[in-house]
């Protein structure tokens, strides 16, 4: 097991370091940082779609599933497997395929549910499934059924801690992907309730957080949304009120951000939206 340990360690030398995982129950602490942490080992923030980070994101996996068959009841590790996992199925668009990129999530699903019945009271588990059932996948068969998986999940979780902010956080992202796979679906009016849904959890954030970029992002994709539903559904005063309050948000925070060219690319879109929209 200790050359295993060391053929993870330079599997990911060249990725970012991050914290380590939190002991079974603890809860997690940024809001919207499930999908950009770090981890033990440093799996969750690659840089770049290199082909070097790719193999070693790959090795990773190798090495993890080793130690989690080695020590089958390592939550630690295990945890770690189901986010490399996860990592993988961002990589594996666009690089390996749609069928990659499901069967990375299935086996990510996998892991972490194991973890959820195993540790029912941890709820670090349950809000890493919802996470991962949330991601959007080339593929739509079977997404709507995660989606809401990631949905009850997300709200169970705000029934234990109604006021924690992570938790507020990850319900309105669930929320929001399953409104984005409703409008796909033409599902309309489904997906206004959803995306309405998603904003009752993120205006309180971005009102709390007001200077936080990532908060007024996650509300102002909302409404670039839910603005977009309304303009399908002739609904051009709606519409118009909702980019309004998207183009406020994001550029209240535009200079904050480390990426400030995104920000600029987001406020260039919603305000081309909104110029298309005659005030009447």
């Amino acid at each position: 097991s200790m050359d295993i340990r060391a053929g993870l360690e330079s599997a990911t030398e060249k990725t970012r370091p991050g914290r380590r995982p939190r002991k079974n129950g603890a809860k997690p602490r940024r809001p919207g940082s499930q999908s950009r942490g770090g981890g033990l080992f440093g799996f969750r923030k690659l840089a770049g779609r290199t082909s070097q980070q790719i193999e070693a994101c790959e090795r990773a996996i190798e090495l993890l599933a080793a130690l989690v068959s080695e020590y089958p009841d390592n939550s630690d590790y295990r945890l770690q497997l189901a986010r490399a996992l996860h990592t993988q199925t961002r990589y594996a668009f666009g690089e390996k395929g749609a069928d990659a990129e499901s069967k990375s999530l299935q086996s990510a699903i996998k892991h972490l549910e194991h973890l959820a019945a195993a540790f029912p009271d941890a709820h670090v588990f349950q809000y890493e499934l919802a996470n991962v059932l949330s991601t959007p996948l080339a593929k739509s068969q079977g997404q709507s059924q995660r989606l809401a998986r990631a949905v009850a999940l997300s709200r169970g979780l705000l029934a234990a801690s109604p006021d924690l902010p992570e938790y507020q956080s990850l319900a309105g992202d669930c929320f929001r992907q399953l409104a984005e796979s409703q409008a796909k679906a033409d599902d309309l009016n489904a997906a206004a309730a959803s995306y309405k849904q998603a904003i009752a959890y993120q205006k309180p954030l971005a009102e709390r957080f007001a200077d936080t970029p990532l908060a007024q992002q996650s509300y102002a994709r909302s409404l670039s949304g839910l603005a977009d539903v309304h303009i399908r559904l002739k609904q051009s005063a709606s519409a118009r009120a909702v980019l309004d309050e998207a183009i406020r948000r994001i550029e209240s925070v535009k200079s904050h951000g480390k990426r400030q060219f995104l920000l600029e690319r987001f406020i260039t879109d919603l305000k081309s939206r909104r110029s298309k929209l005659t005030d009447r």
